[in-house]
């Protein structure tokens, strides 16, 4: 990889609304077909994220983002043969205050598994910290990116159990059409989510650890 590649992909991408750009790639990250395309999404938001403000507001269309992925530095095979095929779920169940939340575990083997005993030690009532605020600071942050993550599967109607779509001969990012890609793009971002609607009602019913 060089800088030239990647600026390559800078010179292309800067003909288009940054912002736009952003939450478009960030939707893709939620496609089970791009599950084991997570380091070449996060590299490509990384460098859309570069991009230094313009007025253009000319939004990237589905078209348009498949070229520049696939076919800049972040579809080279150089890029492709450091990806793994993902080991578990695109979607699982992780159970805390509240209920059960639907989580994405990523390309991290046992995500949800590790998160969910360290979720279980957190709330543990015999267990002491240094810190006694600590837990109640902890416990709500957790819970807040819980409903985030449970509004955003919820919006998309995705339910836990959800397999990766691997597609060993095919290397390229799945990008969707230009509705489909729309409408994942609007829940990549908390801005798209009414965080009261989701928090309220479970602050309400549930207190925080103190």
């Amino acid at each position: 990889m060089s800088t030239r590649d990647a600026a390559d992909f800078l010179h292309r991408a800067a003909q288009f609304d940054s912002k736009d750009l952003r939450a478009k790639i960030g939707g893709l990250l939620l496609l089970p077909e791009n599950a084991s395309r997570v380091a070449r999404l996060e590299f490509a938001v990384h460098l859309a994220a570069s991009l230094p403000p313009t007025q253009t507001t000319s939004t990237i269309s589905a078209n348009d983002l498949r070229q520049l992925l696939n076919n800049s530095i972040i579809g080279h095979s150089y890029m492709v043969a450091n990806e793994d095929p993902v080991a578990g779920m695109f979607t699982e169940a992780l159970s805390f205050t509240g209920g059960s939340y639907v989580v994405f575990p990523g390309i991290v083997t046992d995500a949800a598994f590790i998160t969910r005993h360290l979720l279980r030690a957190l709330v543990d009532p015999h267990q002491a910290y240094p810190d006694g605020d600590f837990p109640r600071h902890a416990h709500d942050l957790s819970l807040a990116v819980l409903a985030l993550s449970n509004a955003i599967a919820e919006r998309l109607g995705m339910q836990r159990g959800i397999a990766p779509v691997e597609r060993p001969n095919d290397p390229s990012i799945e990008v969707p059409d230009d509705p489909k890609l729309s409408r994942y793009a609007k829940h990549s971002h908390s801005r798209s989510l009414s965080w009261t609607r989701y928090l309220v009602p479970l602050a309400a019913r549930v207190p925080s650890r103190h």
